[in-house]
């Protein structure tokens, strides 16, 4: 047969191939070698060609013609047992038509006969066919319904971000309208302003000394203006300045969603700080703040040295100082445009707050003046002195209204509902009166120690004294319904929640007590500072105390858990008071007194 490999054949001198050339050149052991042959003058050029090896020819391929059956299948070559693709999809369209149960049962047994090295390919291609969007598969309202049930607000932030269809979930307002009534957060009635504009943290802002003479820049400036006359500012100073207002912002509608955001960061502001400092407000007087009280404009602040200082809420910036009570002052209260003070002088003033002016002086104790209330919507002040007395005003008309006996020590905590208030004594007594009437409608005896303070919320009456316990009687009876014990020492401050059922009270052993309106049993007892308690306030979520140990510190409501310092240890803090996330606090440091403005609400987007 007639073959062709490669592009020629060998010649016949070298088609004995490479060894018998090597055989030819070897010597063999049998003969002896040739003798070398005589040198030869020959030139190189003449002499023969040596022989070498051959290249190998290419590896043999197979060609149509002698194998004309690879010519169609050369392009199809597949390893041995490799099974065609027509027989795959006979297969697949097999394993379709078998019932569900045969399928399964098909599957487990592949599963069984198969390597895991072998399954492991396979993970990727199954996990995602296994998972399903409940939420989309499910109709709006139960989506929604099954939504209602988180509590928590990050595991709402975090299933936002898990698909479109979750985010467009999310958005609805019912799901934020229920998380703002879970946590808490009511819905302002009116939208609230802006936070303002900080001032650095650094920056201190010099206010009225009382016996500063000396002239100064307009209230709009860093330092405030010495008081030349009665409740008006010196030549050259503004005489009123206004609060903060934010410029006019474009309205849009109320969204309980951004609402909730904005009440989860101030309160996480609240827990982690630290807060923003608006203004820091310095007196370089040497008196004694007794007393404090401030509302969305103005920040009203009473000294020992018959001052009353005004600051505008927005930043704290000083306003102005009612000159007019004579000796110090001991209380006052703030009732929207009139402030109300009392103190050593034995008078009571009314004061407009806007422009300083004092509208009524009302005369009739013959002590200190020791504690004041307003009623709720009506133009009529009560006062408790150390005379024994307790004295209804009409405000609004500077008149003496009425003149409630009963007490024979100093009148040292007065607190209103309605129509009726409570009145506490160092008789050791407690009294509820009607003012309209001016009747005793109930006197509560049982403490052995002077009453310092009171709480009443219409229902119950509850009075701290300094025999170190709490007692809690029945407004509408009079009758005694409970002894809460735990201070130490005299009981000076105390809050009431009548919607939590909860009271909170402090002492001058330092000591926080959390109680149960409920049960009557103490909840938390909080060893909060080393000296007395100054200032008390609480709500849901926390309790803020202050002391004379110089620390202002914030504590959970539910847990008793220390939180926080909120702000620098100083030598006392003699005031601090919380309104809607703003917190103001007057402390003593290195003999002077500050007032510090602190925000802890978050600021609104833009958009």
């Amino acid at each position: 047969m007639d073959s062709t490999f490669g592009s020629r054949p060998f010649s016949a001198a070298s088609s004995r191939g490479s060894s018998s050339i090597a055989a030819d050149r070897a010597p063999t052991s049998s003969s002896p070698a040739p003798p070398l042959p005589p040198s030869s003058t020959t030139p190189i050029a003449a002499r023969a060609p040596e022989l070498s090896p051959p290249t190998p020819a290419p590896s043999p391929q197979p060609t149509a013609r002698a194998y004309p059956s690879l010519e169609a299948s050369s392009s199809s070559w597949r390893p041995k047992g490799t099974p065609l693709e027509s027989d795959l999809a006979l297969l697949r369209s097999g394993v379709n038509a078998l019932s569900r149960r045969a399928r399964e049962q098909l599957l487990q047994d592949l599963l069984a006969d198969t390597a895991p090295i072998d399954l492991s390919p396979l993970y990727p291609l199954i996990v995602p066919r296994l998972q399903r969007d409940f939420l989309r598969t499910l109709p709006l309202e139960l989506a929604l319904h099954v939504l209602s049930f988180v509590d928590e607000a990050k595991t709402l932030a975090r299933a936002s971000a898990v698909s479109r269809h979750w985010h467009a979930l999310l958005l609805d307002e019912s799901t934020w309208r229920r998380m703002c009534w879970k946590s808490g957060f009511a819905p302002p009635e009116k939208p609230a302003p802006p936070p303002p504009v900080p001032v650095p943290a650094d920056a201190t802002v010099r206010y009225l000394s009382d016996t500063d003479d000396r002239s100064s820049s307009a209230a709009s400036s860093s330092s405030a203006p010495a008081s030349s006359s009665a409740g008006s500012a010196p030549s050259g100073s503004s005489t009123h300045v206004s609060p903060t207002t934010a410029p006019p912002q474009p309205h849009r509608p109320f969204s309980y969603r951004s609402h909730f955001k904005l009440a989860y960061l101030s309160e996480q502001n609240w827990v982690r700080g630290p807060g923003t400092l608006l203004s820091t407000q310095m007196s370089v007087d040497q008196g004694v703040v007794t007393s404090m009280a401030f509302d969305n404009e103005w920040i009203v602040v009473g000294m020992d040295t018959s001052k009353v200082h005004i600051f505008e809420a927005g930043l704290g910036t000083y306003v102005r100082t009612l000159a007019g009570h004579e000796l110090g002052v001991w209380c006052l209260t703030l009732a929207g445009a009139v402030v109300v003070s009392g103190g050593s002088d034995r008078n009571v003033r009314v004061w407009d707050v806007a422009t300083g002016r004092c509208l009524h002086v009302l005369p009739g104790h013959t002590s200190t003046v020791r504690c004041l209330r307003v009623l709720d919507a009506r133009p009529v002040a009560v006062s408790g002195s150390r005379d024994g007395s307790i004295r209804v005003w009409d405000i609004e008309r500077g008149l003496a209204l009425r003149l409630l006996s009963g007490h024979r020590k100093s009148v040292r905590a007065i607190e209103v509902c309605g129509n009726k208030i409570v009145s506490g004594s160092y008789d050791t007594t407690a009294r509820l009166w009607n003012v309209d009437t001016g009747e005793c409608l109930h006197v509560f005896r049982g403490h052995i120690g002077e009453i310092y303070a009171v709480a009443f919320d219409g229902a119950r009456v509850i009075t701290g004294s300094l025999d170190s316990t709490v007692r809690v009687w029945n407004a509408e009876t009079g009758d005694f319904l409970a002894l809460l014990q735990g201070h130490t020492l005299l009981v000076g401050q105390m809050q009431l929640d009548p919607y939590s059922d909860l009271l909170v009270t402090a002492g001058s052993d330092g000591t926080v007590m959390v109680y149960s309106l409920t049960t009557y049993e103490a909840l938390h007892r909080i060893k909060a500072h080393s000296q007395s308690v100054t200032s008390l306030q609480f709500d849901e979520r926390f309790i803020l105390s202050g002391g004379n140990d110089g620390r202002l510190k914030l504590w959970d409501t539910k847990t008793g858990a220390y939180l926080r310092d909120l702000s620098d240890p100083c030598d006392t803090v003699w005031r601090a008071l919380v309104r809607d996330d703003k917190l103001v606090s007057l402390s003593r440091r290195d003999d002077r007194i500050l007032m510090d403005v602190k925000t802890f609400r978050e600021a609104a987007p833009d958009s």
